[in-house]
């Protein structure tokens, strides 16, 4: 499980170091949206399984 929370997390921030080498600003917005969506995404899951552990 912990590796899987640290392949998603290192995940998201590799998309946010990716934006670097956009091709256009369209291209720049569309990874950052990406890579934003992926890291709430994570850190919804990190929440939901915080309140199942109570």
């Amino acid at each position: 499980m912990l590796s899987r929370l640290y392949k998603s997390g290192t995940s998201a921030g590799a998309k946010i170091k990716e934006t670097q080498n956009a091709e256009s600003k369209a291209n720049f917005i569309h990874k950052l949206k990406t890579a934003v969506k992926e890291a709430y995404l994570l850190q919804r899951n990190h929440k939901i399984k915080k309140i199942s552990n109570r």
